[in-house]
């Protein structure tokens, strides 16, 4: 059985306070998309993925009863922290063979990419992460504008990539993991999901990838 848990807390930063204001909600997956919460989407292709059985929302209150995300199985109020977020939703479904991880702001997923990413990691695997190579980003999506400088004037790049040995890549929002593996690599995702910035990543998975 795999089960999966959808990332649609938090809210978006007072460096994109100009497009906060402008989508009228504090955070992404309350963003309003041909009449509907942008979570929903992704809720919804989750739930046809015919890999997925059942998902569990974790957000802010207001999706709480939200007429948009009546098809998921559990909406849980978030913590504090991203790793957290994936935990409560981890451990909302003990029994599960494997848990799926996905952020909200992926409207555009579908039921077949689901399917199809969950058939690319067979059943020894204990963590699973769709990567995708830079060039086929950098080649698909050039113009993408860089996002704006952090609250301590960094500038990150328009996209963040990670050499490792069998090229570079880019990471997407697309996580598997099995629910015991999830407690005994609980410091090691928190580590990747708590310290976001290109340097702390590198550190952490260097040992793992070379």
């Amino acid at each position: 059985m795999t089960d999966a848990v959808v990332l649609a807390g938090g809210t978006i930063p007072d460096r994109e306070a100009s497009f906060r204001e402008a989508v009228g909600v504090p955070c992404k997956s309350l963003i309003p998309l041909c009449g509907r919460i942008m979570v929903s989407y992704l809720v919804d292709a989750l739930k046809a993925a015919q890999g997925v059985d059942r998902v569990a929302v974790v957000g802010p209150e207001s999706l709480q009863g939200h007429p948009d995300c009546q098809a998921a199985d559990l909406i849980l109020p978030e913590a504090e922290g991203r790793s957290e977020n994936l935990f409560l939703g981890v451990d909302a479904f003990p029994e599960a063979d494997r848990v799926v991880m996905m952020t909200s702001d992926t409207p555009l997923v579908t039921a077949e990419m689901i399917d199809d990413a969950l058939a690319a990691f067979g059943p020894e695997v204990d963590l699973g992460y769709v990567l995708v190579a830079a060039d086929t980003v950098f080649s698909r999506f050039a113009d993408r504008p860089a996002p704006p400088p952090d609250e301590r004037g960094h500038q990150m790049p328009n996209w963040v990539t990670l050499g490792l040995r069998d090229g570079r890549f880019t990471g997407t929002s697309f996580l598997v993991i099995k629910p015991a593996a999830a407690q005994k690599l609980r410091g090691f995702i928190k580590g990747i999901f708590d310290n976001r910035e290109l340097g702390n990543v590198v550190r952490v998975l260097r040992p793992v990838f070379g």
